[in-house]
């Protein structure tokens, strides 16, 4: 968030923020008891958190694979993100001829 030179208006744009969430919720919610939407929202929380997780572990595992065939980074042009992509899938699926890509 970019800084304002007044701290007063900052929280009063967070507390506006807060409250059009707040009432986003309220809306998503509709007639639902709160006791009940509990489950939706933790359901909603789990994912995300296994969302994350599977995010940081994947990238995790690129960089190591990456490093081991010697390539250091993903290209910065679609070129060169596409050639890179053939490079290392040719390695990964080097003499495995069952998986084949779509």
């Amino acid at each position: 968030m970019a800084r304002t030179g007044s701290g007063k208006k900052q929280d009063a744009t967070t507390q506006n923020i807060e409250a059009i969430l707040w009432a986003a919720a309220d809306k998503l919610r509709g007639h639902m008891d709160a006791a009940e939407y509990k489950h939706v929202v933790l359901g909603l929380i789990f994912l995300k958190y296994i969302s994350d997780a599977f995010e940081e572990r994947h990238a995790e595992l690129l960089a190591r694979e990456l490093g081991r065939v010697g390539l250091t980074a993903i290209g910065t042009t679609a070129a060169d993100a596409q050639s890179r992509f053939e490079q290392v899938q040719a390695l990964l699926l080097d003499g495995a001829g069952e998986y084949a890509v779509a």
